[in-house]
């Protein structure tokens, strides 16, 4: 997920004002941030079954058995908290698009909270807004998950158990 307590934060309940210039109104944004909580609570309840499909590919590959082959399931569209993301990402752009503003979803490999660089453990994921037609454009091509230039242990977010990601 997102991390926990997304209402504490001060853009959770402070409408951008480049939004709102571009016609977002107060009842939109706290309907978004809403969709936004309802789908991040998502998030940790899918840990325990994250953790066993890992282990499983894991195990698996390290056997030289038939491990390897769980990497070409696309288990992030069967992910509860990938869905409701991907869901709530449609419902947000269907309200945003004829504004002019495009909404999505990305993670950054090896980055800690504040964009800081950080170890393998280190996930950061954020909201993109694009507000042009050239930003658009750039981020509808941009993968979702965004790996660190210098490290091939990455090399797993290309496979088809990552495709469908929304975050």
């Amino acid at each position: 997920g997102l991390g926990r307590a997304l209402d504490e934060h001060d853009w959770f309940h402070t409408l951008p004002r480049r939004l709102e210039r571009r016609g977002v109104t107060e009842e939109e944004w706290a309907r978004m941030m809403q969709g936004l909580a309802a789908a991040n609570v998502l998030g940790p309840r899918c840990d325990p079954a994250r953790a066993c499909c890992c282990a499983v590919i894991t195990v698996g590959a390290l056997s030289g058995s038939w491990g390897w082959l769980c990497m070409c399931c696309p288990w992030s569209k069967l992910d509860p908290f990938q869905t409701a993301m991907r869901e709530w990402l449609a419902e947000c752009n269907a309200a945003l698009e004829p504004k002019g503003i495009y909404l999505k979803g990305f993670t950054f490999g090896k980055r800690k909270s504040g964009g800081a660089a950080g170890g393998d453990k280190h996930g950061l994921s954020v909201l993109v807004f694009a507000l042009s037609r050239m930003e658009i454009k750039r981020v509808q091509d941009e993968p979702v998950l965004q790996t660190p230039d210098d490290d091939s242990k990455y090399a797993c977010w290309y496979c088809a158990a990552h495709k469908g990601r929304a975050i």
